[in-house]
């Protein structure tokens, strides 16, 4: 990636907005816009069940272009229901809020409510939302307490691909009880 890429791809890992990424890199958001579209196209995370800046972010994980470094290793959060595992799982990937209720066979009001809880969990701010992105922050936080580790979210990203998200909507059980499989190896 050139530089002005690496450095917007770098932004967006901090889980920065684009009006805050402008402003920190001295760029217009139009530009941001347009260089965060290239990036996603050339990741293949064009498809409407992804959320972008995740799958961005999730597409760093499994290239091993970007890794997140822990200082201190904060406490695993061991109270999550199967439900929020999940949910917290599939965000990770990149599945937006629509592709997670479609999973579940829930509204997308329900999954909202979920992401509410796991904000609280993992403390994420989510009034700051102009300058940091709370899916983002969840992201982050969650694999630096280990609930979400590296290998499992490059494995899930491979299985949720472009080429088999259809897959994997014609069969929501098989990919839901992968992700139960791959919890039981964490924590």
């Amino acid at each position: 990636m050139k530089d002005k890429k690496v450095k917007v791809a770098e932004a967006v890992s901090e889980g920065l907005s684009n009006k805050a990424i402008s402003e920190k890199l001295d760029i217009p958001i139009k530009t941001i816009e347009r260089i965060l579209n290239e990036i996603n196209k050339k990741f293949d995370n064009k498809s409407k069940a992804y959320n972008p800046r995740v799958r961005l972010l999730a597409s760093f994980f499994y290239k091993e272009l970007f890794d997140i470094e822990i200082e201190s290793q904060p406490r695993f959060i061991s109270d999550l229901n199967d439900n929020l595992n999940k949910t917290l799982i599939l965000s990770c990937v990149g599945f937006s809020n629509k592709a997670i209720a479609s999973f579940f066979d829930l509204s997308e009001k329900a999954i909202e409510l979920r992401f509410s809880q796991l904000f609280d969990y993992f403390n994420v701010d989510t009034k700051n939302q102009t300058r940091v992105n709370p899916r983002i922050s969840l992201f982050i936080s969650a694999y630096c307490r280990g609930n979400i580790k590296k290998n499992q979210i490059q494995r899930l990203f491979k299985e949720s691909s472009c080429e088999r998200i259809d897959n994997i909507f014609d069969n929501p059980n098989f990919f839901l009880n992968g992700l139960q499989e791959e919890y039981k190896f964490i924590g």
